[in-house]
């Protein structure tokens, strides 16, 4: 979790702007070491609040063998390894470990007639496929261009990412203050929050 997860979730963190979750639960089983940091199966539940445009979101990591279960209306009959799907009141979207070649669950009838009557595009793509992270980074040297996936956006991510893994390290639930940074119901993992930095690598603790 602590590496894929920045892949797999950010299609739907970003796309319903889940911003911080306020309880993360985990259910591990057979943890490996002493320290309880890896487990060998866990099931992670996010909870996100709603806002003024969706309402409250419920988001699971399944990893070690654990998957969700296949819907019946769905025209798969089984998971691959690894992927993401994100359940709608309508329509499901099924991608692989990125968010991209996403696939709607439908028949191949209705996915080809949606893919031939795309609704209109609303959103910049990507300018160099492939490359555009490489181009991306230069383009931010030459020219000021502002990335996509900027530190402005990857840091949440990442915080919400994160507060999974530490869920899964203690097979905890924890509600999360993300104002405050603080975990509120488990004081003994807030020291977890934040690694201590070496002399003279120290930041941004004077920052509010």
């Amino acid at each position: 979790m602590g590496d894929w997860s920045c892949h797999t979730l950010d299609g739907p963190f970003w796309a319903l702007n889940l911003g911080m979750p306020t309880n993360i639960e985990s259910f591990v089983e057979n943890r490996i070491n002493e320290h309880h940091f890896v487990c060998e199966k866990s099931i992670v539940t996010y909870k996100f609040p709603k806002n003024d445009k969706r309402p409250e979101v419920t988001m699971k990591w399944y990893e070690g063998g654990y998957k969700p279960d296949i819907d019946p209306s769905w025209p798969i009959k089984e998971l691959a390894g690894g992927g993401m799907i994100m359940v709608g009141s309508k329509n499901s979207l099924l991608t692989g470990g990125r968010p991209n070649n996403p696939r709607l669950l439908v028949s191949d009838k209705e996915w080809i007639e949606f893919q031939n009557n795309m609704p209109d595009q609303t959103i910049p793509r990507l300018k160099w496929g492939d490359e555009t992270p490489v181009h991306e980074w230069i383009d931010a040297i030459k020219n000021g261009y502002l990335p996509e996936s900027n530190f402005n956006y990857g840091a949440d991510l990442t915080e919400m990412a994160l507060l999974g893994t530490l869920s899964q390290r203690f097979g905890a639930k924890i509600d999360y203050d993300s104002n405050n940074m603080m975990i509120t119901n488990r004081s003994d993992i807030n020291e977890y929050l934040k690694e201590p930095a070496r002399d003279g690598w120290g930041y941004g603790e004077s920052l509010s």
